[in-house]
């Protein structure tokens, strides 16, 4: 998590370092007893993504779709 946590601190700099973090892991406990753990980190990535890309494109924020 660490890792998809700087590679987005990078693609969204306006966007604070705890900002960043705070969603990352917000998004990652969603996945929490997923029966398949593979691709966690992949699909908490592009909700990442999304949500911060609504939010820096002036979209307002952006709350994920609770699971």
């Amino acid at each position: 998590m660490e890792q998809l946590i700087e590679t987005l601190r990078q693609h969204f700099p306006g966007s604070g370092a705890t900002t960043v973090a705070d969603y990352v892991y917000e998004i990652y406990r969603r996945y929490d007893g997923a029966p398949i753990r593979d691709f966690v980190p992949l699909l908490v990535e592009r909700e990442v993504r999304r949500g911060l890309t609504a939010i820096t494109d002036g979209g307002g924020p952006h709350v994920p779709a609770q699971r």
